[in-house]
């Protein structure tokens, strides 16, 4: 069975949308991008029509690549002490001359709508990670107790989907580029979880009958894109999240729900 993750993203903007209307200011998040890699303008374009559908509103602050990191961390502080801005994404990836997590240091908890940030107490979860916790709650997979593989150890993905997991208490494994017998590891898994960004390196033969699969990863081949997990396995799992259209639209509108929760969190303070 495949999960279609618009339709999901669908319902859950359909809720958000109501409940933003109920607020007496609207939820705003502004969103920093750094350079003009495409894959970004991309992703910060669909970040900013699926605010516009759920109602919140959205600032965008593009800086030239040349940019040095003094510049970008005052425009960071001066969102982190606008008291209107209430969620701020640092859109990833970041050239060259930028220290990634001294950047998100720098924004405040209970605005980090991405929890990328190390220290982030705020009780936030990072859209990604929210996103696979939505399709296996949804699908009624018993997360405590299961034997949990995530494959990749990314900062965006990997590893906090992995954190999130074992915070519902799964018996989580790691996998990256230096596991052994990465074959052995995936097929004992009741859930696995691929963020890599590696076309089709999840075969069939790498998967236990009945498993719950959730592609994360994401690859552009001769135009299309494809994602970590050969289509194959849906016949073996118990469901699998296609690329495109799983995982992807639920990471948008969960970053949106971030920004509701970061709303109601300076409101109540």
């Amino acid at each position: 069975m495949l999960i279609d993750g618009k339709k999901i993203a669908a319902e859950i903007e359909a809720r958000l949308a109501r409940e933003i209307r109920r607020l007496k200011a609207k939820p705003r998040l502004a969103v920093i991008l750094v350079g003009d890699d495409p894959a970004s303008a991309v992703y910060v374009r669909k970040k900013q029509e699926a605010a516009a559908r759920v109602g919140v509103d959205f600032s965008l602050y593009v800086l030239p690549s040349s940019t040095n990191p003094s510049g970008l961390m005052k425009q960071v502080r001066k969102l982190a002490n606008d008291p209107y801005v209430h969620g701020i994404v640092v859109q990833l990836p970041l050239p060259k001359q930028f220290n990634i997590d001294e950047i998100l240091a720098l924004i405040p908890p209970e605005k980090d709508v991405d929890a990328l940030n190390n220290a982030n107490p705020s009780g936030l979860i990072g859209a990604t990670a929210g996103a696979v916790l939505e399709v296996l709650n949804r699908q009624k997979v018993k997360i405590a107790g299961s034997l949990t593989v995530v494959v990749g150890r990314g900062k965006v993905a990997g590893l906090p989907v992995a954190m999130a997991l074992l915070a519902n208490d799964a018996t989580v494994t790691i996998a990256h580029s230096k596991t052994k017998n990465l074959v052995e590891l995936t097929k004992q898994a009741d859930i696995l979880v691929s963020a890599v960004g590696k076309p089709a390196m999840i075969t069939p033969a790498m998967v236990k009958k009945g498993a719950a699969v959730i592609d994360v990863g994401i690859s552009r081949v001769e135009g299309k894109l494809r994602g970590d997990v050969d289509p194959a396995v849906e016949k073996k799992a118990r469901f699998l999240t296609p690329v495109p259209g799983g995982i992807g639209p639920l990471t948008v509108v969960k970053l949106l729900e971030n920004v509701f929760l970061a709303h109601k969190l300076q409101n109540t303070r």
